[in-house]
C-alpha cells in the first residue's frame, strides 16, 4: 500500500503542475524516491492515463485535484509556486499557483501576483488580472498601497464591467478629491465619477488633477486635457493637449 500511496501523489502533483512537469523535481514535491517516482509514472501511462508526464484528458486532472482534501490541495500548489519561483519561472505561472493556494508569500508573493497581472491585462484577460490584483489586495496592509491597488483592479474590471469597478471605487472617492491619491489613479476615480453623472464631485477632481499635473506622462496629461474639455470645452495650451482636431475621448483609458 505504501507503493499505491507513493503513487497518488504523484498522480496529484503531475494533476497540479500540468504542462510545468518538467519545471519543479516530481519526486521532491511528491516525495517518492526516484525510482518510485518513475515508476509511477510508468504505471500511470500503462493506465492510459499520461502520455508521457502529462494527463491525456484535462478532466482526468481536475478529478484527481478535485478528490483531495482542500488543505492537502492547496499545500500542493502552494509548494509548487514556491519551486517555481525559486527556479525562475515566469510571474504567470507562479502567480497560478498562488491564486490556486489562496497565498501571497511575505518575501516575494505581492511582486510576482502584480507583475502577472499587468502581464494579464496586456493580454486582455480581466479576470485573470483581477484574481492577481484581488489576492495583493487582501493581504495588504499599507493604506496608500491599498488605495494604489483598487485603484488598478478597478482600470482592470472596467474594462468588461464598469459597473464592477464600482466598489474598489468608491472608498477612494474623498481621498482622490483630497489629492492624496497618484494622476493616474485620480483620473479613474473620476472617470468613475463622469460615468455615475456625479458632475459636482468630477469637477471638484478635475481641479485636483489640473494642480498635480506633471509632464512626466503623456498617457496621463492626456486624460487631464480630456476631463479638462469634457467639463469646459478647451484645453489648456503647452499642457499635453491633443493635436487639433483629434478626438480626446480616444485618448482615454480607464
Amino acid at each position: 500500500h505504501r507503493g499505491d500511496a507513493g503513487h497518488a501523489r504523484v498522480a496529484r502533483a503531475l494533476a497540479a503542475l500540468g504542462p510545468l512537469a518538467a519545471a519543479v523535481p516530481l519526486g521532491d514535491l511528491a516525495g517518492t524516491t526516484p525510482v518510485g517516482t518513475q515508476e509511477a509514472v510508468d504505471i500511470l501511462n500503462s493506465a492510459g492515463l499520461l502520455d508521457g508526464h502529462a494527463f491525456r484528458h484535462p478532466t482526468a486532472a481536475a478529478a484527481v485535484l478535485e478528490d483531495m482534501d482542500t488543505a492537502a490541495r492547496t499545500d500542493l500548489h502552494g509548494r509548487i509556486a514556491d519551486m517555481l519561483y525559486r527556479s525562475g519561472a515566469p510571474a504567470e505561472e507562479v502567480a497560478h499557483h498562488l491564486c490556486a493556494a489562496d497565498l501571497v508569500p511575505a518575501r516575494w508573493g505581492a511582486a510576482i501576483l502584480r507583475a502577472a497581472a499587468e502581464q494579464a491585462l496586456a493580454a486582455d484577460e480581466v479576470e485573470r488580472c483581477a484574481d492577481c490584483l484581488g489576492l495583493v489586495l487582501r493581504d495588504c496592509t499599507d493604506e496608500r498601497e491599498r488605495h494604489a491597488l483598487s485603484a488598478a483592479l478597478a482600470r482592470a474590471q472596467w474594462r468588461t464591467n464598469p459597473a464592477a469597478a464600482g466598489p474598489h471605487l468608491e472608498p477612494l472617492r474623498e481621498t482622490a478629491l483630497a489629492g492624496g491619491l497618484g494622476m493616474r489613479d485620480t483620473a479613474t476615480v473620476l472617470r468613475y465619477l463622469l460615468w455615475q453623472g456625479d458632475t459636482e464631485l468630477a469637477a471638484q477632481g478635475v481641479a485636483t488633477l489640473v494642480r498635480a499635473q506633471s509632464p512626466a506622462d503623456a498617457q496621463i496629461i492626456a486624460e487631464v486635457e480630456f476631463v479638462r474639455q469634457w467639463f469646459y470645452g478647451v484645453a489648456l495650451p503647452g499642457k499635453g493637449a491633443p493635436a487639433a482636431g483629434a478626438d480626446p475621448r480616444r485618448q482615454v483609458r480607464a
